[in-house]
């Protein structure tokens, strides 16, 4: 089995979007990635987007437990990109994905699913 393409990451972050987030928190509620972000400090409406990125990508990898190791890398890539300046959910999501992928391919312990229409 080949290892999906960044291409295929991205459509399948841009299809989460779509299917699993309408795009804006319920009012009142917290974003999923808030959890992950500590002593970060972040504008809402980049809070907004990581936390965008964050369910696309637990959506992508089919996770349905926010407190496991997979989403916690995750939130931890998406936090270490927002540092960096991005902004773009897509990106977000699209570098979270690639990162697991490289620690699986570095011995990382737990196998990561292919995304779907990627074979």
């Amino acid at each position: 089995m080949t290892e999906p393409s960044n291409d295929n990451a991205a459509k399948n972050c841009r299809i989460s979007l779509k299917v699993s987030f309408a795009g804006k928190a319920p009012a009142g509620k917290s974003m999923p990635i808030t959890p992950y972000l500590e002593s970060h400090r972040f504008d809402p409406e980049t809070k907004r987007v990581m936390g965008i990125a964050f369910e696309m990508a637990r959506v992508a990898l089919r996770l349905s437990d926010r407190t496991d190791v997979a989403s916690e890398i995750i939130a931890t890539r998406i936090i270490q990109l927002a540092n960096a300046g991005e902004r773009d959910a897509d990106l977000l999501c699209e570098g979270a994905l690639t990162f697991l992928r490289e620690q699986q391919g570095q011995g990382g312990s737990q196998p990561v699913p292919p995304l779907p229409g990627s074979d």
